[in-house]
């Protein structure tokens, strides 16, 4: 089922999506956001109550690992954080994370949350940069950036 709706006049279109009530449900879920002449929408199996919400808010990022002030041991340091949207929502596509600007490959759990995964290469003993950058599915964009050090031996 293809549902679409009309945004307010003037509306900047990128920052809204189609979100789907289903009954019993108290949350809403992302349907879409393809905009064209009948409006923004998507396609669902689901019915319930549509409606359009504009997102302003980028997501939030928290790192748990490596730990804010604290040395790591080991040259593979764990990488953890969680990252919260509460409308839009985001995907394993709208997370990036690098360690000294090396793309890592991580694994994000959409209920929990949460983002984990290795340093992907050896990291030798000193400072290093961690960079987080989540987007949601309307663009907004949340940049995260923490040193941290890998201890010798």
């Amino acid at each position: 089922l293809r549902v679409a709706l009309r945004p307010p006049a003037g509306a900047d279109a990128r920052r809204w999506g189609l979100y789907l009530r289903r009954p019993g449900r108290s949350s809403w879920a992302w349907v879409g956001q393809e905009a064209d002449s009948a409006g923004i929408g998507g396609t669902t199996r689901g019915l319930g109550l549509f409606e359009l919400r504009e997102d302003r808010v980028a997501p939030r990022v928290v790192v748990t690992a490596p730990a804010a002030g604290r040395p790591v041991a080991g040259a593979h340091p764990a990488l953890a954080l969680t990252v919260l949207d509460d409308l839009a929502g985001v995907t394993w596509r709208t997370i990036d994370v690098t360690v000294d600007g090396v793309p890592q490959i991580v694994v994000y759990d959409p209920e929990s949350d949460t983002v984990s995964g290795r340093s992907r290469r050896a990291l030798a003993a000193g400072e290093h940069t961690l960079r987080v950058v989540a987007r949601d599915r309307v663009g907004n964009t949340t940049t995260v950036t923490r040193s941290f050090r890998v201890a010798a031996g």
